[in-house]
């Protein structure tokens, strides 16, 4: 399960498409963060219309059907992380899977205290995840949530579950309203262990 990631400054072929897409250059509010902790602000990417959106999010998944009473027990609840073999099933996942997806854009992401860091240091990590809004107006939460998935041989040493990494061209799918379920499930699985660094 990851518990902690890095972000520092959006670069690569992900600020290339934010720029192509008009969403600006930057994650909007959002200050460099090496460690990244449950409900500390995460960058992410999703759609808004046919457009790509950029912007911060409580990176600790909040359904937007959550009673306001039933609040205070969902501090806790681990929904930093979904696991893909749930997304589609879990009451706390599968609106959230059917239509409000989104990328997790990192520097990187620990496993007991050792760094993963994309292999090629031009690029970012681009994670799959979910995204969801809870409360009134005026005392909004806006969540999102890491997906995960079985380890590479990178990876397993050090823990079972791993970020459910996508490549560039599976960005599109991904936040795509069209995409099947089957489709996006293809999606979620261990990605090749040398597209990764690993920093002690």
């Amino acid at each position: 399960m990851c518990t902690q990631a890095a972000f520092l400054a959006m670069r690569g072929k992900i600020k290339e498409r934010l720029l192509q897409q008009g969403a600006g250059p930057t994650t909007p509010t959002l200050p460099p963060n090496p460690r990244i902790r449950p409900t500390d602000q995460m960058p992410i990417v999703r759609l808004h219309g046919c457009e790509w959106l950029t912007e911060a999010r409580s990176w600790k998944l909040i359904p937007h059907w959550v009673k306001p009473e039933d609040f205070p027990k969902w501090k806790a609840y681990s929904t930093w992380n979904a696991r893909d073999d749930e997304v589609a099933t879990k009451p706390s996942w599968r609106g959230p899977f059917k239509a409000k997806r989104c990328l997790l854009v990192l520097e990187g992401f620990y496993e007991k205290k050792v760094l993963f860091t994309n292999s090629d240091p031009n690029e970012m990590i681009v994670i799959a995840g979910l995204f969801d809004d809870w409360g009134l107006e005026g005392s909004e939460i806006r969540s999102c949530t890491m997906i995960t998935t079985e380890p590479n041989d990178l990876i397993a040493p050090f823990h079972h579950r791993m970020p459910a990494i996508l490549g560039p061209e599976s960005w599109d799918l991904w936040l795509a309203h069209s995409t099947t379920k089957e489709s996006l499930q293809r999606l979620l699985r261990p990605c090749p262990p040398e597209w990764l660094n690993q920093i002690a």
